[in-house]
């Protein structure tokens, strides 16, 4: 049966159990709760309240650490994919998000967006000293603003093809760039760039994360070519080694967890993946996603947070478990429907993953394995 005829019966089916008034709405909607998160950040003055940047939907916003998510996209192309987030250090409701079209600024928390500038951004980071932002994007030198998003210069002499950028937190004038054409350092806010190279295969980076605890910096290859995927370096970029023993394949995220010194997280042909020792040995750690590219992860205190193309899932236990965290995220792409006939109140909807309900849409959960 074809996709119009499965939706065309399932709503047939359905039309005796709600009989609006005249004049009323005759939409409900019942989701199911999801959407294709790309990008999430979590407020540094706040750790609870965390946004999550979507494909389709603009961006929402949990005030209980990823618990439940409210709509937060008043004025972004909700066709436009959100590509990158960042949070004031030191307000929570002040952010900007970096799409494939603009860099958008909000002041309240994503209840209304204004673009500051048309043209992509992949990455965003501000310095938390000086409240100074940074913005990478594909085909251009990296941006800076220093009046909270405002206006953009563009750094003469930066890297172009940014994938990825980082900050040190310890002396916040150093920044990394992971791009198209390898890993780069500044010692000066930006001012100039110094390509890092000694160990570093000649390849495209494409991601970079500092530990902030030991200042150690992990970098991810986008070569093919190369066995070691992960390298490593100790004195700042200066030297750098394969670390990893195999295991990881296409690598597009790196991060490290606050919990555990030594703990890195990659996501790695859109699976999860944990290192324990500073990326020596690496591990499955997404038992309960279900078979849906993963594209990033929030590490906090005692709670993971992934994005994926079937929502946002929470971990409690340092990824030995999952769970579907997507209540209030209401944008879902259904592309499927289909109604039980023997039981009219349980229907099936495809929405990047099968999810099912048996109470006609009150409820819904997703299908482990489809």
């Amino acid at each position: 049966m074809n996709r119009r005829a499965i939706v065309s019966s399932a709503l047939l089916l359905l039309a005796p159990l709600a009989r609006p008034a005249r004049g009323a709405d005759p939409w409900t909607r019942v989701g199911p709760d999801s959407g294709f998160v790309l990008a999430l950040a979590a407020a540094p003055s706040d750790p609870s309240t965390i946004y999550a940047g979507l494909g389709l939907g603009g961006a929402f916003r949990s005030l209980n650490g990823g618990a439940t998510w409210s709509f937060a996209g008043s004025g972004l192309d909700l066709n436009d994919p959100v590509l990158a987030l960042a949070v004031d250090a030191h307000r929570p409701g002040m952010l900007w998000s970096g799409t494939e079209q603009g860099i958008y600024r909000s002041e309240n928390g994503g209840g209304l967006w204004t673009r500051e500038r048309f043209g992509g951004a992949t990455a965003l980071v501000q310095n938390p000293a000086t409240g100074v932002l940074y913005a990478g994007g594909l085909g251009r030198p990296i941006l800076r603003s220093a009046d909270g998003g405002l206006t953009w210069q563009p750094i003469v002499g930066s890297p172009h093809d940014v994938a990825g950028l980082a900050i040190d937190p310890v002396q916040p004038g150093t920044l990394y760039a992971a791009t198209s054409t390898g890993l780069f350092r500044s010692p000066n806010q930006g001012v100039t760039w110094f390509p890092l190279t000694r160990g570093l295969p000649a390849a495209p980076i494409n991601a970079v994360a500092l530990d902030p605890r030991s200042r150690t910096l992990y970098a991810a290859t986008a070569s093919v070519a190369a066995r070691q995927i992960v390298f490593r370096s100790d004195d700042g970029g200066q030297h750098w080694a394969p670390v990893d023993r195999g295991g990881l394949g296409f690598t597009t995220f790196l991060t490290v967890g606050p919990d555990r010194k030594g703990t890195v997280w990659a996501v790695s042909a859109g699976r999860l993946f944990r290192s324990l020792d500073r990326g020596r040995t690496w591990n499955s750690a997404d038992a309960g996603i279900p078979r849906v590219a993963i594209h990033t992860l929030l590490p906090g205190s005692g709670t993971l947070l992934a994005g994926t193309g079937a929502g946002a899932f929470r971990s409690g236990d340092q990824g030995t478990s999952w769970s579907l965290s997507s209540r209030g995220m209401d944008a879902a792409t259904v592309t499927g429907l289909a109604l039980d006939p023997l039981r009219p109140l349980r229907l099936y909807a495809a929405a990047s993953g099968v999810y099912r309900t048996t109470t006609g849409g009150g409820a819904w959960s997703l299908l482990p394995g489809a």
